[in-house]
């Protein structure tokens, strides 16, 4: 943009998408509703994540007639999709346990 002689030159501060390569995982199938199911509650390594998605799980056990939930807090430092391969065994061993997981992110 020029405005009297003057260059402003705009920059988005946006780190370019760097997950573009190939997904690692493909989703399992949705179930058609919640009712009986087990489900886990992943919270993040944010300071109110955990105690929220203990609210969460509470909240939708209560309202959805859930079988079991659990919250948990997991030690995975993960920040990108390759990060990913090396909680595998850890998903995978979770997935056993319960028919959906939640999780999210968030500041």
């Amino acid at each position: 943009m020029e405005a009297s002689g003057h260059t402003v030159e705009i920059i988005e501060p946006v780190v370019p998408y760097q997950d573009s390569t190939t997904p690692q995982f493909s989703p399992s199938p949705r179930p058609a509703n919640l009712e009986g199911k087990e489900i886990a509650f992943i919270a993040n390594w944010k300071h109110q994540s955990l105690p929220f998605m203990e609210a969460f799980a509470a909240a939708a056990s209560h309202r959805l007639h859930l079988k079991n939930t659990v919250a948990l807090q997991p030690d995975w430092d993960i920040t990108e999709a390759e990060g990913a391969k090396e909680i595998v065994s850890e998903l995978e061993a979770l997935a056993e346990k319960c028919d959906v997981m939640v999780t999210g992110v968030g500041d």
